[in-house]
C-alpha cells in the first residue's frame, strides 16, 4: 500500500552528489525514482534515517535541494542484483530550512 498521499513516483535515473552537514567531499549516487516530495538515491553508502543532506542533481546542472533521510536500505553485495542499497530522501520545506535561523538565541552576555 502506498503511504504517501499525493506525490506519485516517476522513474528517473540521474547522477547526484550529496553531502552530509559538515562534509566537504561529496558522495556520488543515482536516483531511481523522483516525486514532488522526495527521491530515492541508489548508493552503497546510505546514511541513517534523520540525517540531513544537501543534494546536487547534476543533470540539469546546478540544481541543489536540502533533504532528510526518510529511510535507508543497506544490502549485502551478493544480493544487490535483487535489491539495491540506497536511501529515500524527503525534500525539506521552507520552514524546516529556516528553523535554525529563526531559533531563539541566548541574549549576549
Amino acid at each position: 500500500m502506498e503511504r504517501r498521499a499525493v506525490s506519485n513516483r516517476r522513474p528517473r535515473r540521474t547522477r547526484v552528489q550529496f553531502w552530509k552537514r559538515g562534509e566537504t567531499e561529496p558522495t556520488i549516487g543515482f536516483t531511481s525514482n523522483v516525486s514532488n516530495s522526495g527521491l530515492f538515491v541508489v548508493t552503497n553508502n546510505p546514511l541513517p534515517r534523520g540525517a540531513r543532506l544537501r543534494v546536487e542533481v547534476t543533470d540539469p546542472p546546478g540544481l541543489f535541494v536540502e533533504c532528510v533521510v526518510a529511510h535507508a536500505i543497506k544490502v549485502a553485495a551478493g544480493l544487490q542484483r535483487v535489491r539495491q542499497s540506497g536511501m529515500g530522501l524527503r525534500f525539506l520545506r521552507g520552514d524546516e530550512l529556516l528553523a535554525d535561523l529563526l531559533a531563539p538565541t541566548a541574549p549576549p552576555s
